[in-house]
């Protein structure tokens, strides 16, 4: 025991004027006090954490004094952590993991910023969105270089290659991260002066009578509009398309009645609901990665900015 004092003595000592104390929470120290718990050494700790011998027995007389107790014991023959060193040293370890997972988080987000981040997603999607989501990203420098695809089919993120997808239809893959974003609305919608020149629609069956525009993604058919109650209504539609925005533009220039996630459209002009007790159905948004690249700062980026629409309430908005 008082060799060990004699250490820290002498170690303090050495320690220049202008040093300043460790803090509670210094990581070096914490490091070299569970190399220690390892090896029962200090000389094999100090060697293990790349520092000199002397400078290990500074730390650890440093991080006692910031704590105010004993944390190593030493006899003529064994060197030990009192009760509370073993305790510091195992929340140690799992507080350098952290510090260790926060470096290469950091770094990950620093390359993440300065790639190309490619995303999949539905077509036809309104550019407001697509710009609300990207602006925070657009006043960074070297900042991330959006790849944006459109794709009526479902994308694979590890196939096709992809960062992460915005997807109606997610692919069933154990090797695939999903979470939910959110719902979208598929209904029928149609603009006043198209209403007013054409017959009244009380039911879903009077829609038979009317131009119909339909908006569908795979595996979805443009045939089938769902009913509220359950089940479909077959339509024959004079336009289909799976991209959103044509039905949209389709709709307020009075073509027809449009079936489309309105949601997902631009918010212009004035359109009126149509059966929307009777005809529609919810529609979940799902963003999918590859399960090894879930918490990649490259999916958390994208991640990111379309869960700050959803806090913006611009998913689910009516035209």
């Amino acid at each position: 025991m008082s060799q060990y004092r004699d250490n820290m003595s002498q170690d303090r000592d050495k320690q220049r004027p202008d040093e300043p104390a460790a803090g509670p929470l210094d990581l070096e120290a914490l490091a070299i006090l569970c190399a220690v718990d390892r090896a029962r050494s200090v000389s094999s700790a100090a060697r293990a954490c790349g520092v000199p011998r002397s400078t290990a027995w500074r730390k650890l007389e440093q991080l006692e004094a910031a704590l105010g107790c004993r944390l190593l014991e030493r006899s003529a023959r064994h060197l030990r952590l009192t009760a509370a060193g073993v305790a510091l040293a195992i929340r140690g370890r799992d507080l350098l993991r952290d510090a260790e997972a926060a470096v290469a988080e950091t770094r990950s987000a620093a390359e993440a910023l300065g790639g190309v981040i490619k995303v999949g997603m539905p077509p036809g999607t309104s550019p407001d969105l697509l710009l609300a989501a990207l602006e925070p990203f657009i006043d960074i420098e070297e900042g991330p270089s959006f790849h944006l695809f459109e794709s009526a089919v479902t994308l694979h993120p590890l196939r096709d290659d992809f960062d992460l997808i915005v997807t109606f239809n997610p692919p069933q893959d154990g090797d695939l991260y999903m979470r939910l974003l959110d719902t979208a609305e598929w209904c029928c919608k149609a603009s006043p002066a198209y209403l007013e020149g054409h017959p009244p629609v009380r039911a879903p069956d009077d829609l038979r009578a009317h131009r119909l525009l339909s908006c569908y993604l795979p595996p979805r058919s443009p045939t089938q509009w769902a009913l509220r109650a359950g089940g479909s209504l077959r339509v024959r539609p004079i336009l289909a398309i799976t991209n959103t925005e044509t039905i949209v533009r389709a709709t307020h220039a009075g073509m027809g009645i449009g079936y489309a996630p309105w949601s997902f459209a631009p918010r212009e002009g004035d359109l009126v609901d149509v059966l929307p007790k009777e005809i529609g159905e919810t529609a979940s948004i799902y963003l999918v990665a590859g399960q090894r690249s879930r918490d990649s700062a490259r999916v958390r980026l994208v991640q990111q900015a379309f869960e700050r629409l959803r806090e913006a309430k611009l998913f689910g908005s009516s035209v």
